[in-house]
């Protein structure tokens, strides 16, 4: 058994939030600013992450127009020191960050963190991952969960979605949109549908028994023509 099948069956400490879907991905983001803002108010640390630079990058900037001035999350950041250095004031409360990053060593903390007993998690900091995007394939998601499992700490992970996402065109196309304009949807509210998120699961998984490449691209648009589509 490889160590992450190990790992998804553990049971996760991870509190999973519902998938928050948009019109457009203007909304989306806009979404992910104003959640961002709320975070800070009740969570030792925010990260705002994407699995693609295109969308880290639209993430950076629509968190600093709107004055939150984000950091930069590193990578090979260890949690326990990186917690410390918010707590003391020395690190960003809110972090920008790509996935590959925060699932670049999940053996680091894990030790620490399956040390630790319930009451001991509870009682730590706070973090909350905002993912401006769902990857085309589960297991890119799951590496996710799987790496803030391994954090000394409670954690909250929540997913961003907008029909506007390439993944979303695939599946889901503009007949969506339509139905949902027609039960009144506004371009600037968000659903959280268990049915949806299903959905988005079914067509993650079976778009991954397709994938031909894994090669790196800077958006989902372009990791799904180079591995998905084809590899055109």
């Amino acid at each position: 058994m490889g160590f992450l099948d190990w790992l998804f069956q553990r049971r996760s400490q991870v509190e999973r939030l519902p998938d928050r879907i948009w019109m457009t991905a203007d909304a989306r983001l806009a979404g992910l600013v104003a959640d961002a803002r709320q975070r800070l108010a009740q969570d030792a640390l925010v990260i705002a992450a994407a699995h693609f630079p295109a969308a880290a990058r639209a993430a950076w900037e629509r968190l600093s127009a709107e004055g939150l001035a984000p950091g930069e999350f590193a990578r090979g950041q260890e949690p326990h020191r990186l917690l410390q250095e918010v707590q003391a004031g020395s690190q960003p409360r809110l972090l920008v960050a790509l996935g590959e990053d925060l699932a670049g060593d999940l053996a680091g903390d894990l030790s620490a963190a399956t040390a630790m007993s319930g009451r001991e998690r509870n009682a730590a900091p706070c973090v909350t991952l905002l993912m401006a995007e769902r990857h085309p394939c589960h297991s890119y998601d799951e590496s996710i969960a799987a790496a803030l499992d391994a954090w000394p700490c409670r954690c909250r992970l929540g997913f961003y979605v907008s029909l506007d996402d390439a993944f979303m065109q695939l599946f889901a196309g503009d007949w969506v949109r339509q139905v949902l304009a027609h039960l009144g949807m506004k371009e600037g509210e968000a659903i959280e549908s268990t049915m949806v998120s299903r959905r988005i699961l079914a067509a993650q998984k079976k778009l991954e028994q397709v994938v031909v490449n894994r090669t790196p691209a800077d958006s989902a648009e372009e990791w799904m023509r180079k591995n998905a589509l084809g590899g055109k």
